[in-house]
C-alpha cells in the first residue's frame, strides 16, 4: 500500500491524517481565474488561522455550531 503524503499549502508541513482541510474547486465564469483549478490543503493550525480570518472579515459568519 502506498502512503499518500499531503503538504499544507500555507506552512509547507506534512499534514497528519486528522484535523485537516482539503478543497478542490474549478473556477467558473465571471471569475478572473475562469477555467483554473484550486487545490488547497491546510493543516489544523493553518485551518484555524484561516477560519479566524474568515470570521473577522465576512459579513455573515461562516462558522456554525451544527
Amino acid at each position: 500500500m502506498t502512503k499518500v503524503t499531503r503538504i499544507c499549502n500555507k506552512c509547507g508541513k506534512e499534514i497528519e491524517n486528522y484535523n485537516d482541510f482539503g478543497l478542490n474547486y474549478e473556477f467558473g465564469y465571471e471569475s478572473c481565474n475562469d477555467g483554473k483549478h484550486i487545490n488547497l490543503d491546510l493543516c489544523g493550525k493553518c485551518l484555524d488561522e484561516l477560519t479566524q480570518w474568515l470570521v473577522q472579515n465576512c459579513m455573515i459568519n461562516p462558522v456554525s455550531e451544527q
